[in-house]
């Protein structure tokens, strides 16, 4: 008579179990980091299209932001450039959000320098400001 032995068996289910767990890991997509650019003193925005906008800073570095809901401060997509170094490659962004700039009333702006805020969509909004998004 053959005795069977649930020892090798159990081996087996571990080992296509610690396989399987391991390819899952390894496909999982990785997760974002979070990053952040600041929005300088004398940033100038241009409005390309609905949803469309580039900053272009100071330093060089221009950020094109599509899918903007500028009124929540919220942008779908984000790349950002470096004109001063051209041998960099552009960083990519998803999710970002526009903070640390607040709306400005008429007073504010008649007693402010132009290069002190940004206008988006006809509203004055303080800088230096931030963007932070999920970089890719």
């Amino acid at each position: 008579m053959r005795r069977h032995s649930l020892n090798g068996s159990f081996r087996s289910v571990m080992v296509v179990l610690f396989v399987f767990a391991m390819t899952a890991l390894a496909v999982s997509p990785a997760r974002a980091e979070e990053r952040s650019i600041t929005l300088p003193k004398g940033t100038i925005v241009e409005r390309v299209h609905e949803g469309h906008y580039t900053f272009m800073l100071p330093d060089g570095q221009t950020i094109e932001a599509r899918g903007c809901d500028m009124k929540k401060g919220q942008i779908d997509h984000l790349e950002i450039t470096d004109t001063a170094r051209p041998e960099r490659a552009p960083a990519f962004g998803n999710q970002g959000t526009l903070t640390e700039c607040e709306t400005l009333s008429e007073d504010e702006v008649e007693n402010s320098v132009p290069g002190d805020y940004m206008v988006i969509d006809g509203e004055a909004r303080s800088l230096p400001a931030k963007i932070v998004y999920e970089g890719m």
